[in-house]
């Protein structure tokens, strides 16, 4: 299993240290990474200033996209690339409810998710988001490697 994000601060750099804390690889194409996000997650920059390049370049390179937390301009954008791309997106809106871990590994399951896009709202939208994640995906990710 790998996740995938162009690494803003809130839900994708949380996913990224999730990710990170439980053993799954992690990259994405970025518009400007740090050298340090670079490094530490495998972001890559790519040839151009517009964000939604980086988006539409994660999306065809993942299995699939999971936004958590709620809807904003640019997340329904990649809800739009995913279904033009054929790749099967999952919005959860409550990712703190008891069954959200659950619901998470069935739709990562069925949908034979290796590459997972993860997207959402950043801090500036949505304060406190990205420790939220952060837990939940550390506790949710390893749920979801596929069984050997």
């Amino acid at each position: 299993m790998m996740v995938i994000t162009a690494g803003d601060e809130g839900v994708e750099r949380a996913a990224l240290r999730a990710a990170r804390s439980v053993g799954i690889r992690t990259a994405g194409m970025s518009v400007s990474p740090s050298i340090h996000a670079q490094m530490q997650f495998g972001l890559a920059p790519v040839n151009s200033l517009a964000p939604a390049d980086a988006d539409e370049m994660n999306v065809l390179g993942s299995g699939g996209c999971l936004c958590l937390g709620q809807p904003n301009k640019r997340t329904c954008s990649i809800k739009q690339l995913c279904a033009t791309s054929g790749k099967p997106y999952y919005q959860l809106t409550d990712f703190q409810q008891r069954n959200a871990p659950a619901m998470l590994r069935l739709w990562v399951q069925r949908n034979k998710v290796q590459k997972l896009l993860v997207c959402g709202q950043t801090e500036k939208q949505a304060p406190g988001i990205g420790l939220a994640v952060e837990y939940f995906l550390q506790e949710v990710l390893p749920l979801c490697r596929p069984s050997v």
